[in-house]
């Protein structure tokens, strides 16, 4: 098995990573202590992220 960092930025608590979109190709999951959600296309690699109003429990 060969072991590759998904995505350069990093969280201060990061968890919940779940697959959505077509062929499951967006990946998320949220930085819980920053608001943020972010976001990754595995197919394309386009990137993104947004902010929440308060501490996200999950996406």
């Amino acid at each position: 098995m060969k072991l590759e960092i998904f995505d350069e930025r990093r969280c201060t608590l990061g968890e919940g990573p779940t697959s959505s979109g077509l062929k499951n190709s967006h990946v998320m999951w949220i930085d819980i202590l920053s608001y943020k959600v972010l976001w990754r296309d595995i197919h394309s690699g386009e990137i993104g992220s947004f902010d929440t109003p308060a501490e996200v429990g999950f996406a």
